[in-house]
């Protein structure tokens, strides 16, 4: 589960694994537009109440490019880890895992002060 303390920071949008998972179209469909109304409302102040940026074109284009990733994730299954698709960052022989999940610090965030005290706690949510 994840730390409640690291959604409490107005640039983080908290979901969790269940949320993401999808079998079929349909589901994946369903799944897109409820992280879009999700999104939209935790930051709707940023895009505007009307931004065209969320609309229905931007969700078939987010399906349409995660039907691609599971492609992709699809035909490295077997491959070594070594192995990455670089348009999706996957890998080969990817699992689901947590335990794979590394924080690295974006360079636009160094400078923030709360970005440490983020970064340290997304560690300790994992750990």
């Amino acid at each position: 589960r994840i730390n409640p303390k690291l959604c409490e920071y107005n640039n983080v949008l908290c979901l969790e694994y269940e949320d993401l998972i999808y079998a079929n179209r349909s589901q994946l469909e369903t799944m897109v537009q409820k992280l879009t109304a999700i999104f939209q409302d935790r930051f709707g102040y940023f895009f505007g109440e009307n931004s065209s940026l969320l609309g229905s074109e931007s969700q078939m284009n987010a399906i349409q490019r995660l039907e691609e990733m599971d492609k992709a994730v699809a035909s490295l299954s077997s491959q070594p880890a070594s192995v990455i698709d670089k348009k999706f960052g996957v890998h080969g022989g990817h699992r689901s895992n947590s335990n794979l999940l590394e924080v690295k610090p974006l360079a636009a965030n160094e400078g923030d002060p709360d970005f440490k005290h983020m970064a340290e706690d997304v560690k300790k949510s994992f750990h």
